[in-house]
């Protein structure tokens, strides 16, 4: 059903306030006991009359009057009008003016209710309504869902081809000649521990020999201070034989010269053979990764098979 066939939005607001009044005149309670939805009806009649008209507010004033709305009231021509006047300023106003899909979702769910409501038993004393304003009705929802659903494909349809046009990630380019990707290996923990550790013990056997083998001269210092002093005071002559103190002090020191030499030969021979394991492992795990890039391939030619080999370093 087209907008232009439909009572123009201000012609359902006289009839509303027409069809309340006369609902009205009947109560003998004032009007501050009047039911919800007859205040919701008149707040929204009020909203699409003022300067500039508030036409959302009045589309949702009368949808809340419909939901305030007993059953048996529900069932007559206030029902009926106040259904149709609030799906009808969310289709053909709100609609038209915002294409807010929103407005034609909430005009569509108000009259998906009242065609509810009149599907269900109501009783006798209920006022039916006649015949050709229900089909109204039906085809202005049935024009709605079509309209909502040629809208949410149309929407659906520029998304796809929106995310059709993104530009999309170039594959990378391999090559055959290219050479794979250096594998990183981390160094051996064990080789270079051995290499530094023998290293140092190395260097200190060294300095230890050194130490050991100097131990003579040093004794041979002493023992010309320590005579020189005895021949001042008197308790040596010159060409004396030493005393047994000289020789027994001279022994000792010679000893211990002795045991330092050979402890720091003995570092000197293990630090080098640790060092010397430290190096040859590190070599041999640099070689092992030179290996590693052979590759091997066979070409095929017309009359021929010829082999190709590759070594990254």
């Amino acid at each position: 059903m087209a907008p232009g066939h439909l009572i123009l939005p201000s012609l359902r607001a006289v009839v509303l306030l027409a069809l309340l009044h006369s609902t009205a005149s009947h109560a003998a309670e004032p009007d501050s006991s009047a039911p919800a939805y007859e205040t919701y009806m008149s707040e929204a009649a009020e909203l699409s009359k003022a300067e500039p008209a508030d036409h959302l507010g009045a589309a949702r004033g009368y949808a809340r009057a419909y939901d305030a709305m007993p059953p048996e009231v529900r069932l007559t021509e206030i029902g009926h009008y106040t259904a149709l006047h609030s799906a009808e300023i969310y289709w053909t106003i709100l609609w038209r003016k915002t294409e807010n899909i929103d407005h034609l979702s909430e005009g569509l769910a108000l009259l998906d209710a009242y065609f509810a409501d009149r599907d269900r038993p109501h009783s006798a004393e209920a006022d039916g309504n006649p015949a050709e304003e229900d089909l109204d009705l039906l085809e202005m929802r049935d024009s709605m869902r079509a309209e909502l659903q040629a809208e949410l494909a149309a929407r659906t349809l520029e998304q796809q081809e929106m995310a059709r046009k993104l530009p999309r990630p170039s594959p990378p380019v391999v090559t055959r000649d290219a050479p794979p990707p250096a594998v990183r290996r981390r160094p051996d923990a064990l080789a270079l521990s051995l290499l530094s550790a023998g290293s140092l013990v190395t260097l200190g056997g060294v300095a230890l020999m050194v130490d050991g083998a100097l131990f003579p001269s040093m004794i041979q210092e002493a023992r010309d201070r320590r005579r020189a002093e005895d021949e001042a005071e008197g308790d040596l002559k010159p060409g004396d034989p030493d005393p047994p103190a000289y020789v027994a002090h001279r022994a000792e020191m010679e000893r211990r010269g002795a045991i330092i030499f050979y402890v720091g030969l003995g570092g000197v021979v293990m630090g080098s053979i640790a060092a010397l394991l430290g190096g040859q492992r590190l070599v041999r795990n640099r070689r092992a990764r030179r290996l590693s890039g052979l590759q091997f391939g066979p070409r095929l030619g017309p009359r021929h098979v010829t082999m190709d080999m590759k070594v990254h370093f």
